[in-house]
């Protein structure tokens, strides 16, 4: 289960340790029936704290492609940025194309319009880790913003 995070842009939680702070009580309150992951679209939100709460609770951090985010090779690189033995990844968004205009590019969405298969082969080399025993990863690529997927492929070692 994803718990997906906008960009949080003004207020007090668009503090990172206010936002830890918070995320820490609600992962606590979730029953450990599932696994988890937290996607934020918060480039300052990956500090340390945030991914020693993700691994305090088991929950996976979410590498995603978006517009205000790092590029996925940069994410991979953050230390302690891999919090649980599964990994997921979504590639939605080229950095710095904002969500309106990417819209209006792939609108109707009746074909594919912008195939990206760097997003794929960055998702596969962080699935393919050498010396990481992750269990599970999961990519997703998308066209469309939001929506309809293209394509998702799952991984098992």
């Amino acid at each position: 289960m994803i718990f997906e995070f906008g960009d949080v842009l003004a207020g007090e939680l668009s503090e990172p340790g206010a936002f830890v702070e918070d995320l820490d009580r609600f992962l606590t309150r979730l029953p450990r029936d599932f696994q988890y992951s937290v996607e934020v679209r918060n480039a300052d939100f990956l500090v340390p704290e945030y991914f020693a709460v993700l691994r305090k609770h088991g929950v996976a951090h979410v590498f995603n492609a978006w517009t205000r985010m790092p590029v996925l090779p940069r994410q991979l690189q953050i230390p302690d940025a891999f919090t649980t033995d599964f990994l997921v990844s979504r590639a939605q968004l080229r950095r710095g194309r904002p969500y309106e205009e990417a819209v209006k590019i792939l609108a109707p969405y009746s074909e594919v319009r912008d195939v990206k298969t760097r997003r794929a082969r960055e998702g596969l080399r962080h699935a393919d880790r050498s010396g990481e025993p992750q269990s599970r990863t999961r990519l997703s690529v998308r066209q469309q913003p939001a929506g309809r997927k293209l394509g998702r492929l799952r991984f098992r070692k």
